[in-house]
């Protein structure tokens, strides 16, 4: 993956990137040319070709875990504010967040 380029992406995997929205295709081609490690990534589509790609994902309630298990945030209280924004996720998954750190 390090020292290659998005055109090294099969050509179907390019088609989907391509059909992403402008700030997923970014953050994977970008992980993609510099050799990422991780790309954090939400969006369902994004995280397939992402995956399609070999990168490495993992997603926002996974880093909210990390920092909880590591005290640096509450998880109740972050699943709480994180539920008022824009972003969505099942209630599954929030109460598996808020219930891994009760």
């Amino acid at each position: 993956m390090a020292g290659e380029t998005p055109e090294d992406l099969s050509l179907e995997t390019e088609k989907k990137l391509q059909s992403l929205d402008r700030g997923e295709r970014q953050a994977i081609q970008l992980a993609w040319a510099t050799g990422s490690k991780l790309l954090i990534i939400d969006e369902r589509d994004g995280r397939a070709v992402a995956k399609e790609a070999k990168l490495r994902i993992t997603g926002t309630l996974s880093v909210l875990d990390e920092a909880a298990s590591g005290g640096l945030v509450d998880a109740r209280s972050a699943a709480e504010r994180l539920r008022e924004t824009s972003f969505r996720a099942s209630s599954e998954l929030y109460q598996w967040l808020i219930d891994r750190h009760s």
